[in-house]
């Protein structure tokens, strides 16, 4: 392998009496040997049943110059952000794709009327709030437009995402051969020729091997909250028997940096430092980001998480729905023999999916105010915020950073352009990444500090140190 070479082991010369100087052991006894074979056939046979759950540690991560990056979609056929007509929080995500070079869509979304609410609700009695309904219907829609695109995998955003301006040249192409790795096992119904599919077309793996990769969450703690997490609670034993691998990643918040529910998680389950956890899914909560193919976002529109309120009880938000489908799938098979499925304890009964899940994620919400919760409060609903921003909020701050994202864009100032401008045309010639749908009023300062950003994440530098320095060498300039 480039950047590594195999040392051959050399045995010791035996000195056993009557063979003194061979290089070789004296032959056992025929028992003895007879029984040396019978415990290594059962060592193999072990090794052969538990392969699937044992961390694999990639050995493809040499050097950083052996990454390449990944395409200005990360590898997927599109990249699609849920996002309203009206959202204000489009725009600086716009910009950080500008920055990173990242190619967005952005399907319009209708303004939703009662009827459509009404129409989703399956009664009067519904508690469903509205906020959570019109979330629903967004990411069913951009999942339509994936769908109607004809394209092979998307990767469905929210459109207050954050993320590291290492995305495109450190993250993403990581990730990928950590997941193509983690599914590269045997599974069922799939042939070797899709398991081992070809990177350079399947970067993330065959779509026949995977149905959901969870790149952008609030956390897989690997049960529910309520249950505690972290040290004291788990333990290394926890992920023993979970598919995983364990990739070393350069761009990973120290472990003091990380969220602190994830870092806790981390340090239990004894996952070393600067490396990005990927393993099954076990209890995924929110979907800031995740990869779908067709036949899972099919699934999703049609039966999983239709635009109508499902059967499954206690399902009250679009991400709950995916959590269900995802656990569903950790449930064991019905073999179609009455005999033996009387016996499962807890079968699969429902569709599912096979969901994988990246910790710390790649992508995590930006704090602020939150769409569905100002939906909430506006209908006289008692909001309260989810532990996990609780959480971390103090750290975010004091960061300046979102949750679990090393070098972002929440604090602005890697952004590139006066918000205050408003949108409007370009002007002729813009060469920009820009999301469909949506252009940005841009003046000769704004290019400048554009073009000085994709230089900073061309070297793979986190620049803001520098670029408040000079911007407050240029406020005395002005002064004076």
């Amino acid at each position: 392998m480039h950047g590594m070479h195999s040392i051959p082991m050399i045995k010791k010369p035996s000195h056993h009496s009557g063979v003194a100087g061979s290089m070789f052991a004296p032959r056992p006894p025929r028992t003895s040997r007879s029984l040396l074979q019978i415990l290594a056939a059962f060592a193999c046979l072990l090794f052969l049943y538990y392969r699937n759950w044992l961390p694999i540690l990639p050995s493809f991560y040499t050097s950083s110059s052996d990454i390449r990056p990944a395409n200005a979609t990360l590898g997927f056929g599109a990249l699609v952000v849920v996002s309203g007509a009206d959202s204000p929080r489009l725009d600086r995500l716009i910009q950080a794709a500008n920055v990173t070079g990242l190619e967005l869509q952005v399907p319009p979304q209708p303004k939703w009327t009662d009827q459509d609410v009404i129409n989703f609700r399956s009664s009067s009695e519904s508690n469903i709030g509205l906020g959570s309904v019109l979330a629903w219907l967004g990411h069913n829609k951009a999942i339509q437009w994936f769908l109607d695109s004809g394209l092979e995998t998307a990767l469905i955003l929210e459109d207050d995402i954050d993320f590291d301006v290492n995305i495109r040249t450190k993250q993403a192409p990581i990730t990928q051969a950590a997941i193509r790795e983690l599914i590269s096992r045997p599974q069922p119904n799939t042939s070797s020729t899709h398991r081992y599919a070809s990177p350079k077309k399947y970067p993330w793996g065959h779509t026949t091997a995977w149905d959901l990769l969870y790149l952008g969450h609030c956390g897989d703690y690997l049960n529910s909250l309520e249950d505690g997490l972290g040290v004291g609670h788990h333990h290394p034993s926890n992920l023993t028997m979970i598919p995983n691998v364990q990739a070393p990643d350069s761009t990973v918040p120290k472990r003091f940096d990380l969220h602190p529910f994830t870092a806790s998680l981390l340090s239990a389950l004894d996952v070393p430092e600067g490396s990005r956890l990927v393993h099954e899914s076990r209890w995924p909560l929110c979907t800031f980001g995740y990869a779908l193919t067709r036949a899972s976002a099919s699934l999703l529109v049609s039966t999983l998480a239709p635009p109508r309120e499902p059967s499954w009880e206690g399902t009250r938000a679009y991400d709950v729905a995916i959590l269900k489908a995802c656990r569903e799938n950790l449930k064991q098979p019905l073999t179609g023999n009455p005999d033996i499925d009387a016996t499962i304890e807890n079968p699969r009964t429902n569709p599912s999916l096979r969901c994988v899940s990246v910790q710390p994620e790649l992508f995590h919400h930006m704090e602020g105010s939150s769409l569905i919760a100002s939906v909430e409060e506006a209908q006289g609903a008692e909001v309260f915020r989810p532990p996990v921003d609780v959480a971390g909020w103090e750290q975010v701050w004091w960061r300046r950073e979102s949750a679990n994202i090393n070098c972002g864009f929440w604090d602005g100032e890697l952004l590139f352009r006066d918000e205050k401008k408003g949108d409007a045309g370009p002007g002729e010639g813009f060469q920009g990444t820009i999301a469909q749908g949506r252009e940005m009023a841009m003046d000769d300062g704004d290019w400048k500090r554009l073009a000085d950003r994709r230089k900073d994440v061309a070297k793979g530098r986190c620049a803001k140190k520098r670029i408040m320095e000079a911007e407050e060498a240029q406020k005395k300039k002005v002064k004076q």
